[in-house]
């Protein structure tokens, strides 16, 4: 299974033929294009032969923002795609496959955070025992924005739901005026989420994001759920330790001592269990990754 995604910047409309070079270069299974900017009156001549196209729902609404070309027996899943939203749900007999394209004005219902709606049905889709793919322009570079709301989020989505973010270069390239002139501004905000094994795909393009991709290695590979319960040390900063032991006599005794150890940590660094689903003998780089920054990790006995 080879899943691409390019955010085509602008519009597709005029760029079939460079839609059509990466088809006939990579031959994909499913080939998102994003900040498509695709009208109703478009979808028609931007078809290609052997491919099916699906469109985001938000083309109801005047122009689709994202959509899908694929070729193999599938089933849309747009209960899970959100009012408006720009995303698209496909499943296959053997995983399910989420392209999205996060825009800086994307719906969300009256009242709500738009941040917290869309991660909530990024979260909703993992909800399934088949392997998952998200794929696509989410706008948040996971090294540059780790302290930010977006990037808290992003994190959170991955750890809870076992998966490993697998691009590691920078997939958008522009040149921006500064005050001390011109210079190259890069990042990686094109993104391949998923919790199995597979190799990246990257290939420059004409847009100032470069087209990335997923090739799933193995289609047998054990998938079954397991629960994990981490020790999340997040809050737990020097500052926020001294704020609530302040006002605390010094302990003089271990009971003491271990009651306000044990005080601190559930304030400080709650338990929160985690779902992983990981081959054979595979650790989820992920975890291991949180213990190794100092994340107590446990497997849940409850």
């Amino acid at each position: 299974m080879k899943i691409l995604s390019w955010n085509c910047s602008n519009g597709m409309a005029h760029k079939l033929d460079e839609i059509k070079h990466f088809i006939d270069k990579h031959n994909p299974d499913v080939f998102f294009v994003s900040e498509a900017e695709l009208k109703p009156e478009d979808v028609d001549r931007m078809r290609i032969k052997g491919y099916n196209l699906e469109v985001a729902d938000s083309i109801k609404y005047g122009k689709a923002r994202i959509v899908a070309y694929t070729k193999n027996p599938y089933t849309r899943k747009t209960s899970l795609e959100g009012e408006k939203e720009n995303l698209v749900v496909i499943e296959t007999k053997s995983e399910r496959i989420v392209g999205i394209y996060r825009g800086f004005k994307n719906y969300h219902p009256p009242g709500v955070n738009p941040l917290t709606y869309l991660f909530g049905l990024l979260d909703e889709t993992c909800r399934t025992t088949k392997p998952v793919i998200i794929i696509g322009d989410f706008n948040i570079d996971p090294q540059r924005d780790g302290s930010t709301p977006q990037g808290k989020l992003l994190e959170k989505l991955i750890i809870s739901n076992g998966l490993n973010q697998l691009i590691e270069c920078k997939t958008r390239h522009r040149v921006v005026n500064r005050p001390t002139g011109l210079c190259l501004e890069e990042s990686t905000i094109d993104l391949v989420l998923t919790d199995i094994e597979g190799t990246t795909i990257i290939d420059p393009s004409t847009s100032d994001h470069d087209l990335v991709g997923f090739l799933r290695k193995n289609t047998k590979q054990n998938h079954e759920t397991k629960k994990t319960t981490i020790r999340d040390y997040v809050c737990l900063t020097p500052r926020n330790l001294a704020r609530i032991i302040s006002s605390w006599q010094t302990p003089t005794t271990v009971n003491e001592l271990e009651e306000m150890l044990s005080y601190v940590l559930e304030k400080l660094a709650p338990h929160r269990v985690i779902r992983t689903r990981v081959p054979d003998n595979i650790i989820n780089p992920k975890v291991e990754k949180s213990k190794r920054n100092g994340t107590e990790c446990t497997e849940d006995t409850s």
